[in-house]
């Protein structure tokens, strides 16, 4: 005899797994840069690949530029830069690619 029992859970977890790899995100700018950038990090099986145009090549950047809390509130994250920098997130966000297109 056959038996088949439905399991919403099992095709909820399954169909959200799914769903997460097929997003790719093309962030224009060292602000949505960044933030795409940790997302990922944090993440990286939600996201199947990042575009980051026009982003910072180092975290340092916004102190060689000057920039202040005012302009970009976004990137300032107390600690980050002591903790990690671009290639460091990068690396985290394995086994998402990441692409810094020129």
């Amino acid at each position: 005899m056959f038996s088949w029992s439905f399991k919403p859970d099992r095709l909820a977890r399954s169909l959200d797994q799914a769903a997460r790899r097929l997003v790719e995100i093309h962030a224009v700018g060292a602000r949505l840069g960044l933030a795409a950038l940790v997302a990922s990090a944090l993440e990286p099986s939600a996201i199947s690949g990042l575009r980051l145009e026009e982003s910072f090549g180092s975290l340092r950047e916004i102190v060689e530029r000057d920039l202040g809390v005012h302009q970009a509130p976004e990137l300032f994250c107390f600690g980050l830069l002591e903790a990690f920098d671009i290639k460091q997130l990068v690396a985290l966000a394995a086994p998402t690619p990441v692409e810094f297109p020129h």
